[in-house]
């Protein structure tokens, strides 16, 4: 018997534990989410590099040699983030959703020194999988990055796409687009449906799907399900996001480089 009710004291009651902060308070319908990736896929595919293909064949008319400088790259990735980056906000500001409601949120340091030991110990796995997907479908050495993706214009032909812009644009904006739609807003809409584990999986296979070439696909589907891990533990867009911008901007160095060395190498007198 409890020596506290013997004598008459009232035995002390447990604190319950502290509720676990949603994702969201509101989220976004599913007509919302399905016209905002709607026009995520219509503005990366279709308009934005018709746009720049345009510009592009204007600039070559003019007898401005634009091979080997990264306007046209710049004016591609420009147009297509900031224009997916504006629907997000309009949605937003329609459907009265806060900044907590994405994910814009502090959350303790802890997280992220966890998303980065996750980062080194999942790199080199994204990496060794999305090059047996590569050479799994017959892929080569050459393309493997996509040296030209068809559009009328190189996209990492040249090292002159190490130039801030573009690495700004590649490193830090780009993520911050791909963080709202496949984690502040997929990821979010699935998990109240399926749980964590179907949205993780569903959210992340849509992240990879957007990747243009395999090996980056797969890797990128990989990187997905710790970056949704990630955001369901710290209740924060910041962890992924801080994360998938070290992860870009450390490819985009590495494939700059990459690139520079090679065009080093075949240069006559090498």
């Amino acid at each position: 018997m409890n020596e506290s009710a013997v004598i008459g004291i009232p035995a002390a009651v447990p604190k319950p534990s502290a509720p676990i902060e949603p994702l969201a308070q509101r989220t976004l319908r599913w007509v919302d989410v399905a016209l905002i990736i709607l026009s995520f896929i219509l503005l990366e595919m279709v308009f934005a590099p018709g746009f720049t293909r345009a510009v592009y064949s204007l600039m070559n008319r003019g007898n401005l040699s634009m091979e080997r400088y990264p306007l046209p790259v710049l004016i591609q990735l420009t147009v297509q983030e900031g224009m997916i980056l504006l629907v997000i906000v309009c949605f937003a500001l329609l459907r009265g959703l806060r900044l907590a409601d994405l994910g814009i949120r502090k959350t303790p340091f802890f997280w992220f020194l966890v998303g980065f030991g996750l980062l080194l110990v999942a790199f080199p796995v994204r990496i060794c999988l999305g090059l047996v997907a590569h050479f799994a479908v017959g892929g080569t050495i050459e393309n493997i990055a996509g040296v030209d993706d068809g559009t009328g214009f190189p996209i990492i032909a040249s090292p002159a796409l190490a130039g801030l812009p573009n690495a700004f644009m590649v490193g830090v904006v780009a993520p911050v687009v791909e963080e709202l739609i496949f984690r502040a807003i997929l990821y979010v809409k699935l998990r109240q449906r399926m749980g964590i584990i179907g949205a993780a999986l569903i959210s992340s296979l849509f992240f990879g799907l957007i990747h243009p070439y395999i090996a980056m696909g797969v890797s990128a589907a990989v990187m997905g399900l710790v970056l949704a891990w990630l955001y369901e533990k710290s209740r924060s867009i910041w962890v992924p996001l801080i994360l998938h911008v070290v992860n870009n901007s450390i490819l985009f160095a590495l494939l700059v480089f990459a690139v520079g060395l090679q065009d080093l190498i075949t240069r006559p007198g090498f």
